[in-house]
């Protein structure tokens, strides 16, 4: 079992100023909708990439790529991200996609 970065360090806590409240609002029930779908994840030294389709208001869902920047302990440092969305980053998508990965405690199962 690969160990989940995000479930021991809240992540999104620690991002969370990126996005605004609306957009963290509609983010969290995006995710609790079950809008997220992880297609991948790759590890590589020092971070993961991270790939998720999110099913937002249009007919066919957003693709979202995450970048976790880790430390040597294995903590999330930095997260960089992008969206097929209008607004291209830190989206209510970005959160969602987030958000789920928080919510397993086996990164690797993706």
């Amino acid at each position: 079992m690969t160990a989940n970065p995000f479930f021991s360090s809240d992540a999104l806590g620690e991002f969370a100023g990126r996005f605004d409240g609306p957009t963290l609002q509609r983010g969290r029930a995006y995710a609790g909708e079950g809008r997220v779908r992880v297609k991948r994840v790759e590890r590589a030294p020092g971070e993961i990439h991270v790939e998720a389709a999110v099913q937002g208001t249009r007919k066919h869902p957003y693709e979202v790529d995450l970048w976790l920047e880790l430390d040597q302990g294995g903590a999330i440092v930095d997260v960089d991200n992008s969206c097929m969305c209008p607004m291209r980053e830190n989206c209510k998508h970005v959160v969602a996609a987030l958000l789920n990965l928080g919510q397993t405690t086996d990164i690797g199962s993706f």
